[in-house]
């Protein structure tokens, strides 16, 4: 009976130790996901960065080729390099990050939008067809264009050119 209980007890170590190693390796999982979001975003604009919105775009141009329509819309701060020149590049920081909000307010909660270069945007709009983009992007345009933007250097006025896709 001594050795039975002695067998059972180690048994039971065992899997104490083993459910341990699991939690960690549970929290080491977590981390991992939260690094790799973290890895995912922009750090001025709090968008997509470039790799993680061109992942979002293969993904949407699967689904599309089952059938579920998509565009992908190019948006581009117009002369950016001169508010940055004139006003500075905090300025022109300031006036990225607001673009970038109002990009993500125009857009449907299902869209995705991600910082694909200096003052480049590419919004990725899910179960989209072209007349539906076409206003969604006239959307986001007005969005931009119709208050000026707030900078440390006082307001600037921006616009945006979009290009738009269809899958």
């Amino acid at each position: 009976q001594l050795r039975t209980l002695k067998d059972l007890a180690a048994i039971v170590e065992s899997e104490l130790q083993r459910g341990q190693l699991n939690e960690t390796q549970r929290d080491l999982i977590r981390e991992m996901d939260e690094l790799k979001l973290r890895a995912s975003i922009d750090g001025l604009t709090r968008l997509w960065n470039r790799m993680a919105i061109m992942e979002l775009m293969a993904a949407e141009l699967e689904r599309a080729k089952r059938g579920i329509p998509m565009c992908v819309a190019m948006i581009d701060v117009d002369h950016f390099k001169k508010v940055n020149d004139t006003h500075g590049h905090q300025a022109g920081d300031a006036a990225l990050v607001e673009v970038a909000a109002r990009v993500r307010r125009a857009l449907r909660e299902y869209d995705s939008v991600g910082r694909y270069g200096g003052e480049e945007f590419i919004a990725v709009l899910s179960n989209a067809n072209l007349k539906s983009a076409m206003k969604l992007c006239e959307r986001i345009r007005l969005s931009i264009e119709e208050a000026p933007i707030a900078t440390p250097a006082g307001l600037i006025n921006v616009t945006v050119s979009i290009g738009l896709a269809p899958s």
